[in-house]
């Protein structure tokens, strides 16, 4: 499937009535994809779970209805999960945060980086906050295209024209029409809701 124009090329299964299709997220799903140069950081950029370098803050509510924050690893955040993508947009509408999470982990077990920015948006989104843990002492976690995605989704790398082509259509951006009349703003406004 490629998301609207971005390469982001995933396994699915597709319904035999419809051209409507389903990625499925789970740990028990094994995907053969080469590990040659797995551990070759100038290639995956990683060495370890790149799930478990990545931190939440999550907000939950307790027994006595107070909320709290706590920050957790992606990995500790991990379910199952179906995600159904509808022709002929195929638009990734995913309705629930733990489905975020399950389909950044299933990028990162495909190597598909396109993917991962795509979804990592998202989840950033709907996020109180994200951060990652580049290295632990002098042990270097994150490195290579990996790295490169985190800090251009978050926000703290110098700009990347190539990305950027990538992912700009991916979002509907409503500051390319600030100057149009209010009636025609709230027209465009309304097409593009109901799409995305």
């Amino acid at each position: 499937v490629f998301f609207n124009e971005a390469i982001s090329f995933i396994p699915c299964f597709k319904y035999a009535e419809s051209e409507d299709v389903v990625l499925f997220t789970s740990r028990n799903i094994h995907y053969l994809v080469s590990q040659a140069g797995q551990f070759c950081t100038d290639y995956y950029g990683m060495k370890h779970n790149l799930m478990e370098c990545i931190n939440s803050e999550e907000m939950f509510v307790d027994l006595s209805d107070e909320h709290n924050f706590q920050s957790c690893k992606l990995s500790e955040l991990l379910t199952e999960s179906k995600t159904v993508i509808y022709f002929p947009d195929y638009l990734l509408q995913v309705p629930d945060k733990k489905h975020l999470i399950n389909l950044l982990d299933l990028a990162v077990r495909v190597r598909n980086i396109s993917f991962f920015i795509l979804v990592l948006f998202y989840l950033r989104r709907g996020s109180v906050a994200l951060e990652f843990r580049e290295r632990e002492g002098s042990v270097r976690k994150i490195t290579g295209p990996w790295k490169e995605a985190l800090l251009y989704v978050l926000n703290r790398a110098t700009l990347n024209p190539h990305y950027d082509s990538i992912f700009e259509r991916q979002f509907f951006d409503l500051n390319q029409h600030k100057d149009e009349p209010l009636d025609n703003f709230i027209d465009l406004l309304c097409q593009n809701f109901t799409k995305y």
